[in-house]
């Protein structure tokens, strides 16, 4: 009898044993899942984080793009061609002179104020109160080839610089106020390629990670698929009911490969109407 009991004792020490492992087990793999959990969703928040850096220099550049826009419209040089013509002088007899120095006051920009080795303005227009051309640098160099849309967006009640798109461009406008009437527009062409070149791109090496500059739920430059790491432009997601802020889950299907679920996120560009767009895949759902 003793032995039974004892037999018995150790069978249940034994499963009791066995439990307790099983218990212990049991808590390490469900700590290490809550812990992966959170560093893959710290992942998420420092791709964001660090987007959300990039958006704050852009802002800052576009801010000082705006202040150059405005000085070119309160130039003394544009102040005393609107002064001549007020007087009636012809291009013959002084207006001529004073369009020759305000597009020399232009050109200067090309120099003055670049990025790298590129001009900050691939393109400036001023034109007066009914739309006329008054100077354009570099001369006829885009105009001609412009549909012109931007022209609906400007009107003389706007005391602010605008930030317009057309088509695939980037525009900062800027009224003309002489005397305290409007006189017309300082337009500026920014190349959004050269933007996203030195102020978005990430070097990363992650697969299908994509930044991309956005206007009005409009792609204006994404990270270059060429390379192999960003989304085809196929691939990118519709952003026309996307809303700034937070990570928002999708999934791509490409090609010869099953669904992948992605990640990605709008950040605000303080003070204009741009979004930085940012793609990857999801830490949470990845294999």
């Amino acid at each position: 009898m003793p032995i039974r009991l004892a037999s018995t004792f150790s069978r249940f020490m034994a499963l009791l044993l066995v439990m307790i492992l099983v218990g212990y087990l049991g808590y390490l793999i469900r700590a290490q899942y809550l812990a992966q959990r959170e560093l893959q969703g710290q992942s998420a928040t420092r791709i964001i984080r660090g987007v959300e850096k990039r958006a704050d220099a852009v802002s800052y550049f576009l801010q000082e793009r705006m202040n150059d826009v405005k000085d070119i419209a309160a130039s003394r040089d544009l102040a005393v061609y609107f002064e001549n013509r007020a007087l009636g002088m012809s291009m013959e007899y002084g207006l001529r002179a004073s369009i020759d120095a305000l597009r020399e006051y232009v050109s200067s920009y090309d120099v003055k104020k670049q990025l790298g080795d590129n001009p900050l303005f691939s393109h400036i227009l001023i034109i007066g109160s009914t739309g006329e051309t008054l100077v354009e640098y570099p001369a006829q160099k885009f105009l001609a080839r412009s549909k012109q849309m931007w022209r609906k967006q400007l009107t003389g009640k706007h005391e602010e610089t605008q930030i317009i798109q057309d088509e695939q461009q980037l525009l900062l406008a800027a009224p003309v106020i002489f005397k305290g009437t409007y006189s017309g527009h300082v337009v500026a062409w920014i190349d959004p390629a050269l933007v996203f070149q030195h102020f978005i791109q990430e070097d990363s090496s992650e697969k299908w990670r994509t930044d991309a500059l956005v206007m009005n739920g409009a792609y204006l430059y994404v990270t270059d698929d060429k390379t192999g790491r960003g989304l085809p432009r196929n691939l990118l997601p519709d952003l026309s009911s996307w809303k700034q802020g937070g990570s928002i889950p999708f999934s791509i299907q490409p090609e010869q490969s099953g669904p992948i679920w992605m990640a990605g996120a709008l950040v605000p560009v303080p003070g204009s109407p741009l979004s930085l767009g940012v793609f990857f895949v999801d830490p949470m759902n990845a294999a």
